[in-house]
């Protein structure tokens, strides 16, 4: 589960795309490496993919990038949350997301940062020496936090 759609999967009419897809897939790919009995695809498009909130945010559409918190846990969205996750497992990506799982009732299998929120990570242990060895080191750092999260 995710946050929000944004401009990206508006175009792509998904609720994930662009550089967010992007990451998703990279932590996807270190995940399924790592438990492969939790995560059985290494990709974003082999799971069912689902926004905490049913909107499309982006500063030229909304003046804002996220929907107010309250919006998340309105009795309506939960409603929608409860029926799309049904008796799946669920990953939460962001705060938003854990918050909505929160109000839903559903206890995520793991959860971890938003994709989006990777370009803005700062780690003193981030220090390869170019930016995809960087990135790199992002995503090994946030499969690394998510497992941390997964119950024994």
């Amino acid at each position: 589960m995710l946050s929000v759609a944004g401009q990206a999967e508006e175009a792509a009419r998904r609720p994930a795309a662009g550089a967010a897809n992007g990451h998703l897939d990279a932590i996807l790919t270190r995940l399924h490496a790592a438990r492969p009995d939790i995560f059985p695809y290494a990709e974003a498009d082999s799971y069912t993919l689902l926004n905490a909130h049913p909107g499309i945010e982006y500063a030229a559409l909304t003046g804002r990038t996220e929907a107010p918190s309250r919006e998340y846990v309105t009795p309506g969205n939960i409603d929608r949350v409860r029926s799309a996750v049904g008796a799946r497992p669920v990953v939460a990506f962001g705060a938003r997301a854990r918050r909505t799982c929160r109000a839903a009732g559903i206890r995520p299998v793991a959860t971890g940062r938003h994709p989006s929120s990777l370009n803005r990570m700062r780690d003193a242990s981030i220090d390869a020496p170019t930016p995809a060895a960087r990135a790199s080191q992002r995503y090994d750092i946030a499969a690394l936090q998510m497992l941390r999260t997964i119950a024994a």
